[in-house]
């Protein structure tokens, strides 16, 4: 019997891509950088490491509206929320920068 100290450890991929998503409406301030030295550390220690800041976006937010259920996959909406979310589902991890009010 092996106990899981024995085990192999699960390797990490060498270059995990992290996506961090800047959820300030604010150009410049504390968030901003907060996800600019997360970015800058995670390259420099070989992570594939991308910023999206959300305000350069088009995202609306939900109605409810129920088109979605009836239409797997789509939104009532043509923004570029489809978008996001597959480059968030590509993402190995996902940090988010959120100001705090």
């Amino acid at each position: 019997m092996t106990s899981s100290a024995d085990a192999p450890a699960e390797k990490e991929p060498p270059n995990p891509r992290v996506l961090i998503l800047s959820c300030s409406p604010h150009t410049g301030g504390t968030t901003d950088a907060v996800a600019r030295v997360l970015e800058q550390t995670l390259s420099a220690h070989g992570g594939l490491a991308e910023t999206i800041r959300l305000r350069d976006h088009d995202v609306r937010p939900c109605i409810g509206c129920g088109f979605c259920s009836d239409h797997p996959g789509t939104c009532v909406f043509d923004d570029e929320a489809a978008r996001l979310f597959q480059r968030l589902d590509a993402a190995h991890t996902l940090i988010v920068a959120a100001p705090v009010y």
